[in-house]
């Protein structure tokens, strides 16, 4: 029996089928990759849905809260601000490896706003203590 087949047999569409196979049904393929079932299989698996042994219809979806929770929020802010964290040490890191290697005189013809922006990054701490300007 083809999957078509045995969707007509049992009732159902050929997605349920599908869903069924290596659960409750154990195609065979032939070499052109046409899926066949084995009648008895079938049979077996049709007296087992009509005495209520095997549901082919029941599909949990996800489903999201209604109303996200105050500690909900205050979870994912959490996770975000780790996150935040974690991309700013690694930027800091690639701040300090950039000053470290390119020469002083490229790092003079970089934007002012975006070395700024560089130098703020490789000082995480905000204390001041990352090379100015001027120290260029």
């Amino acid at each position: 029996m083809t999957r078509t087949e045995v969707a007509r047999y049992l009732g159902k569409s050929v997605a349920t089928v599908r869903r069924a196979e290596g659960v409750h049904l154990h195609p065979r393929r032939d070499h052109r990759g046409v899926h066949h079932f084995a009648p008895a299989e079938v049979r077996a698996l049709a007296q087992a849905i009509r005495v209520g042994e095997v549901r082919l219809t029941h599909i949990k979806f996800h489903q999201q809260a209604e109303t996200p929770t105050k500690s909900s929020d205050e979870h994912v802010v959490q996770q975000l601000r780790n996150e935040f964290l974690q991309l700013r040490t690694l930027a800091a890191v690639a701040v300090d490896l950039l000053f470290d290697v390119a020469p002083p005189r490229l790092l003079g013809e970089l934007d002012p706003d975006l070395l700024e922006g560089l130098l703020a990054l490789g000082d995480p701490g905000g204390d001041g203590s990352a090379t100015s300007l001027e120290e260029l």
